[in-house]
C-alpha cells in the first residue's frame, strides 16, 4: 500500500530532482471521442505515472495537457493550502480539502470483489469513479471529534479502508490534503460528488424494496431476513452519520431519501416481529 501526501512522491523513491517539482494528481473519470488518443499519450509520457482508478501522478506544469484536455473531463487536484475549520465547515469551495483512496484488484476474485464492495459501503466516502473513493479532509479536531462517534457505527475512516482493502489483496494508493485546480476542475469534481450520492441512495432504496418483496413471500426463510435486514439497518445507520458531516461540507442533504428508506425497512422489520 502506498500512502502519498504533497509534494508527491513516486512510491516514495523519487529522485532528489523530482522532489523539487510540483505533484498533481490527474483523474480522468469519463471515457470520451478522444479518450483512446489521450490514454496513449499518458503511457508514453514520461512525466506521468499511471495509478489505481484511472489516477495519474503529474510533474511539472500540467498546462502542456491542456490542449488534450480540451475534449474530455478530468480532474487536476492540488496542495490545498488550508483545511477548514470545524466551526465553519460550510466553506467556499476553493477552501475545502480532500483525500483520496485509489485501489484496483488486477485477476481478483469474485469473492474479493464482494469483499471490497463491501468494505467501501461503510466508507466514510464517495466512490466518484470505478476505484476511486473521495473522502473530506478534516483538522486533527474535528476529526477526531466525528470519528470517535462514526467508527462506534463502523464507518472507515480514509486509513483504515485502505489497509481493509489492502488486505482483501488489492493495490491501494492513498493521498490526502487535495484540493481542485481550477473552476473546470471544481465543477467536475461536484458533478462526481452529486452523482455518486444519488446513485448510493438509489441502490440503498432498491435493496431495501427488495428485501420488502422477498418478504412477502412465503418461502423466503425468516433468518435470512433477519440477516439482510440487520446489515441495511447498520448500513442506514452509517449513512445518518456520514451524510450528517457531507451535509456541512459538501451540501449534500440525504435526510428525505435516507428517512423514506427507514420507512420501508421499518415494514420488513414489522413482518419480521410477526413471524418470529
Amino acid at each position: 500500500m502506498t500512502v502519498h501526501d504533497f509534494n508527491i512522491a513516486d512510491d516514495g523513491e523519487a529522485i532528489e530532482a523530482e522532489r523539487k517539482q510540483k505533484g498533481y494528481l490527474l483523474l480522468i473519470p469519463k471515457k470520451g471521442k478522444q479518450h483512446e488518443k489521450l490514454a496513449k499519450f499518458l503511457k508514453s509520457d514520461l512525466a506521468l505515472k499511471k495509478q489505481e482508478g484511472d489516477i495519474y501522478i503529474l510533474r511539472g506544469n500540467p498546462k502542456k495537457l491542456k490542449k488534450l484536455l480540451s475534449e474530455v473531463a478530468y480532474i487536476i487536484f492540488t496542495r490545498a493550502r488550508q483545511i477548514p475549520k470545524g466551526s465553519n465547515l460550510e466553506t467556499a469551495d476553493e477552501f475545502l480539502a480532500y483525500k483520496i483512496v485509489a485501489y484496483s484488484l488486477p485477476k481478483s476474485t469474485v469473492q474479493q470483489r464482494k469483499k471490497v464492495q463491501r468494505l467501501c459501503e461503510k466508507a466514510g466516502a464517495l466512490k466518484i469513479h470505478r476505484g476511486v473513493l473521495l473522502f473530506p479532509h478534516l483538522r486533527k479536531k474535528d476529526y477526531k471529534r466525528f470519528y470517535s462517534k462514526a467508527s462506534i457505527l463502523g464507518l472507515l475512516d480514509a486509513k483504515k479502508i485502505s489497509e481493509n482493502v489492502h488486505e482483501v489483496g488489492a493495490r491501494v494508493s492513498r493521498w490526502t490534503r487535495l484540493r481542485p485546480l481550477g473552476t473546470r476542475s471544481n465543477d467536475v469534481l461536484e458533478g462526481l460528488v452529486s452523482s455518486a450520492s444519488r446513485t448510493e441512495l438509489k441502490r440503498l432504496n432498491r435493496r431495501i424494496k427488495g428485501l420488502l418483496e422477498r418478504s412477502k413471500k412465503k418461502e423466503t426463510k425468516l433468518e435470512s431476513l433477519k440477516s439482510t435486514y440487520s446489515s441495511l439497518r447498520n448500513q442506514i445507520k452509517r449513512l445518518r452519520i456520514k451524510y450528517s458531516l457531507l451535509h456541512r461540507i459538501w451540501g449534500l442533504d440525504a435526510k428525505k431519501e435516507i428517512h423514506s428508506s427507514y420507512n420501508k425497512l421499518l415494514r420488513v422489520k414489522k413482518y419480521i416481529m410477526e413471524n418470529r
